[in-house]
């Protein structure tokens, strides 16, 4: 259950990794507060970790 934790971690920070492309590719087209990493990165986290608790009973870390 110890990589559970690290698997955890990957995959938020995958999430605020989308967050920032998102900024640095549409910085110009989103409106104000959206096209700052400051705001973005972590609504991206949080959306992420809300997908990750809903999905956390389907992940297979260890095979049954």
């Amino acid at each position: 259950m110890d990589i559970m934790w690290i698997a955890i971690a990957v995959n938020l920070t995958v999430y605020g990794l989308i967050g920032w492309l998102i900024v640095r590719i549409f910085r110009r087209r989103l409106p104000d507060p959206w096209n700052q990493p400051s705001f973005t990165i972590p609504v991206a986290i949080a959306l992420g970790a809300f997908i990750t608790m809903l999905t956390y009973t389907h992940w297979l870390i260890y095979p049954n």
